[in-house]
Parts: structure tokens; sequence; C-alpha cells
């Protein structure tokens, strides 16, 4: 098959003609413009949202891959869309039942735009979300004291030398607004302001729900939280939050050229959305699932292999399974990848394993692939544009098909 019929072709003539020139693909599809500045061509290429290369034509060839996003570059726009439904987006993102389809599908009628939908949808999940006021919980503090009001910190306690026993060094509770669950809502509403996406009137919701969440700190790095039953009007909006928060976003400037971009991997996202359906599949029989646990690949500990999966089973490793988000064209009529062959191979080879998984994000059929390592490759396919109901039959007859 030619690489002609691998690629929707997009040229000039498809784009929008006004101030703004813009080109909209879906993933892994194929746009060309004809011309492109070298500053937009380069702020281009450093947001990783697309590849962009010319050709002996002059042309500008763009070329999009797994993540789904947006990048501008002064009056230049390149969009790229998920290949999926905009109901199993949110599948993946483990917030279907909260989601007003109704509503979405107006939102999509006005906007080709998946992230503005994102950003309404995120906006109005977190405006429910805080209606009653914002989530309060415990926190612990550790703080001098002139009051033991709390557990004494005795390592600390004792660097500070017995001659002067006040202040207490403790570590104590507080009550307060100021945990993890708000600390990430505060970050994503304010990244979410920052790339000025979508209807205005969501941009003055989240800006009023960051003004609500000023008592809240700054925290940089991960965060993380606990899901339990005192949050649980929370999950739906943290879950979204969390996908605008690790999201690759930016508003800068190079040179005299304005940039903003932002997008989203949605190779992680169908690790993410694997592991915890398959792992609450695994509990559902009595066993065990582990991820990105390390296996020394060398005797010195240097090098490293960490499988996506681990099945296991009265204390012992029964499957190890890796998840790979593909091209669907190439993954209907390729067949896996030897670099993915390689790579679980090895992986039941340090869990001494005869058998290995590979499952892909495109529908394929099983395929069985003996090696001469020892070790049987099989390689599976889910079908993403199915309906959330028919993808999750999938997965259980997968989950069947691997532990029988």
């Amino acid at each position: 098959m030619t690489s002609r019929l691998l690629f929707q072709k997009f040229s000039l003539m498809n784009l929008k003609v006004n101030a703004r020139r813009e080109l909209t693909l879906s993933e892994y599809e194929e746009g060309i413009f004809e011309e492109i500045d070298s500053a937009s061509a380069e702020a281009i290429a450093k947001s990783e949202l697309v590849e962009i290369s010319r050709r002996i034509s002059g042309e500008f060839r763009i070329v999009a891959g797994s993540r789904v996003g947006f990048v501008a570059a002064g009056n230049l726009q390149i969009a790229v869309h998920p290949r999926l439904p905009v109901r199993n987006l949110f599948y993946l993102l483990n917030v279907l039942d909260e989601v007003k389809f109704e509503q979405e599908e107006v939102q999509l009628g006005k906007s080709e735009q998946i992230l503005d939908i994102l950003v309404a949808s995120f906006v109005e999940s977190a405006y429910r979300s805080t209606s009653k006021g914002n989530l309060h919980g415990y926190r612990e503090i550790e703080e001098p004291s002139i009051r033991l009001k709390g557990k004494l910190l005795f390592s600390k306690q004792l660097k500070r030398g017995l001659v002067i026993p006040i202040p207490f060094e403790i570590l104590r509770e507080e009550y307060s607004e100021d945990i993890p669950e708000n600390q990430l809502l505060k970050r994503a509403l304010r990244k979410v302001i920052g790339l000025n996406l979508g209807d205005t009137k969501y941009i003055n919701v989240a800006k009023s729900l960051l003004r609500n969440l000023e008592d809240v700190s700054d925290v940089y790095g991960k965060i993380n939280y606990v899901e339990n039953r005192i949050n649980r009007h929370y999950w739906n909006t943290l879950r979204i939050a969390r996908l605008f928060d690790e999201g690759s976003g930016f508003n800068q400037n190079l040179g005299d050229l304005a940039i903003k971009g932002f997008h989203i991997d949605m190779f992680r996202l169908f690790e993410q959305f694997s592991f915890r359906e398959f792992s609450s599949r695994i509990r559902n029989r009595g066993d065990v699932a582990f991820s990105q646990k390390r296996l020394e690949l060398d005797l010195d500990g240097n090098y490293k292999e960490i499988p996506d999966l681990i099945w296991q089973s009265k204390g012992k490793p029964l499957h190890v399974i890796d998840f790979k988000y593909k091209n669907p064209i190439q993954g209907e009529i390729a067949k896996p990848l030897l670099e993915d062959i390689r790579q679980v191979s090895s992986y039941a080879s340090l869990l001494s394993l005869e058998k290995a998984h590979i499952v892909y994000g495109v529908p394929i059929n099983t395929r069985e692939i003996p090696t001469k390592l020892g070790v049987t490759v099989f390689a599976h396919g889910i079908d993403l544009s199915l309906k959330p109901n028919d993808i999750s039959k999938q997965l259980d007859d997968l989950i069947f098909e691997i532990g029988r």
C-alpha cells in the first residue's frame, strides 16, 4: 500500500481563507502548506504537536502523530483532533457517567475543536463540584510550637539540642481547603484560562472559580490525591483537571512571534486507561496487577525494563502485558513491530514467563508469534471507535482470553 493511501491529504484548497491560516488534521494524518515563514516553522517544530519538513518543491509537509491539540504561531494555526468520537475520549478519562452528552453534541455542533469541548466540560464539572463550597480535608503540618499540640517529632527535636526544649517540633493536622484536590484544580484552571479557548463565558466562570481558590497553595511538581467517599463529588472534575495539568501547554514569544499551544499525548492516555481497566478486571478474578514495576536487566542493576502491567496470582507473576497506541491504518495492515516483540519478550524472560502480550489500540485479530527465545508473543487489538459498552465487552473478552 502506498503512502498516498496511508494518509488523507490536505492542501491549501482545504484551508479557510481568512486572516488566520488554519489546518485541521486528525491523528496520523498529513497536511500540506505551500508557504510558511521560517520563524513559524521553527515554532511549530518546537511544539512537538506535529512533525514538519520541507519538500524539494518548497511545500511544507505536516504530519500528525498521537498528540492532539493545537499550536498557533502568529497568524498560522494547526489543530490535531483525536480519531476517537468525543464520547470515547471521556470514556478513556473515566468520566463517562457524569458527562451530559446531549449537551456535548450541541457543543460539538457549535465548535469543531475538541479542546473547546474539554474546556467547557471541565469548567462545568468544576462549577458543579464546588457549588456548595470548596472541598476541605486534613493536611499534616510540621512546625515549631510553644505548646505541645500534636505529635512530637523526636528526631527534629533532638537536632535542636536538649538545652532549649521549647519550642517543640511537632506534627499536627489542620482541617483546611489547602489540600491536593484543590491544588490540582487550581493549577488546571490557571492553565485553561491561559489557553483562552472556547466560549468566553467558560473562561469567565473559570476565573471566578480560580478566585475562590486564592487561599490554596501553588504547588510545583506532581500532585497526588486519593479517591475516597469524601471527595467523590470531585472525581470527574479532577480526572479532566489531570488531563489539562499533564498536557503540554505554552503561551510565549519567539522574538516578535506570538506562540500559543496545548497538546495531549493520546499514547499516555491509552496506557493509563488500559491499566485501569485491566487491573480492575484482574482484581475481580482475585489476582493483582502491578504498574511500572522495574525489572533489572543486568547483574549490576544499571539497566532496567519497566512493563506496563504485570499480572500476578498467588504471589507469582502470571502474565506480562504492554499497551501500544498505534496508527489505525498501519495497525490494520501491518504485523506487530519487531521492537514491540523484542520488548515484551525481554519482560517475559526476566519474569521467567513463556508468554507475553501486546495490546494495541487498534482493531487487529489476535496473532501468536513463537520466538526462538522460548517466549510466545500474543498481539491483541482493541477497537476504540466502538461505543463504550462495546469497548468494555472487548476488554472483558480479552481478559478472559489472556487469563484462561
